[in-house]
């Protein structure tokens, strides 16, 4: 599931309702896989997708109120139990990692309705997923999901070289999705160094995330009203600032108020 970290909570839901309830099958099917298992590899496989079956049941069924906070505990309890097994049994299959890790990101920040991890506890989940997702890559080295995620993970941290990075390596997998990766990513950034009033690096980040497409859609940072306002307050470079106003159309969201600002300290409408 494709979904960045920093706006889950505005778009989980919707991704949820689609997901529909197969992980009652995968528990089945991989109970079934466990004990039908002749090699290690298979007996993995199965409890892999047991766990998966259950972080699955316990992230859906939260989301849609269906379960207690215990009854939550305990799904991620037989999850993890179940990834860890299948860790211990092949340790060199990248997509053990990758599952166990997807458990530990979806405990980390289950999105709403309501905030049952506090901060310093998702961090925890979090650092743990990050690993796991490092170590599938280690594995894998065309394993785009494992970069993708990770990336999502040091977004959240605000560590943006490392999640563009990873996001470089999405791209050389997938040309498009890493492209919308990394336009969120440089959109993301370029916030943070505006707010710290680095307003060249600012700028350069808005203008790379306008080279790569951004937004995708109404999830996504959208670069075009901070960097025409950065053009505005920081350089006072009308021209540019328009400029923008003009890329932005069918693209980006440019506030009314900020166009009526623009055009009466311009003295000009286009």
């Amino acid at each position: 599931m494709r979904t960045p970290l920093t706006l889950a909570a505005a778009c989980g839901l919707a991704l949820l309702a689609g997901c529909g309830r197969g992980y009652d099958e995968d528990i089945r099917k991989g109970t079934a896989a466990i004990e039908a298992a002749k090699t290690d590899a298979d007996r993995a496989a199965g409890y892999s997708r047991r766990g998966e079956g259950y972080a699955e049941k316990a992230r859906y069924s939260r989301a849609f109120k269906l379960i207690t906070r215990q009854q939550y505990d305990r799904l991620f309890e037989l999850a993890v139990k179940d990834h860890d097994q299948a860790v211990a049994l092949a340790p060199r299959d990248a997509q053990v990692y990758l599952k166990r890790a997807l458990a530990y990101y979806f405990r980390a920040y289950p999105g709403p309705p309501d905030d049952w991890e506090t901060k310093e506890t998702a961090d925890r989940w979090l650092l743990l997923a990050e690993a796991d997702f490092s170590r599938a890559v280690e594995r894998d080295p065309n394993l785009e999901h494992a970069y993708d995620m990770r990336g999502l993970v040091r977004a959240h941290r605000e560590d943006y070289d490392a999640a563009i990075q990873d996001f470089e390596q999405v791209r050389r997998l997938d040309d498009r999705w890493g492209k919308i990766r990394l336009a969120y990513a440089y959109c993301s950034r370029g916030g943070v160094e505006s707010k710290k009033k680095l307003f060249d690096a600012a700028i350069a980040d808005y203008e790379k995330s306008v080279e790569l497409g951004a937004p995708t859609d109404g999830c996504e940072c959208d670069p075009y009203w901070p960097l025409a306002a950065l053009y505005l307050d920081a350089r006072r470079d009308f021209d540019k600032s328009w400029g923008v106003v003009r890329a932005a159309e069918g693209k980006g969201f440019i506030a009314p108020e900020f166009l009526s600002r623009l055009k009466k300290e311009s003295g000009r409408d286009h």
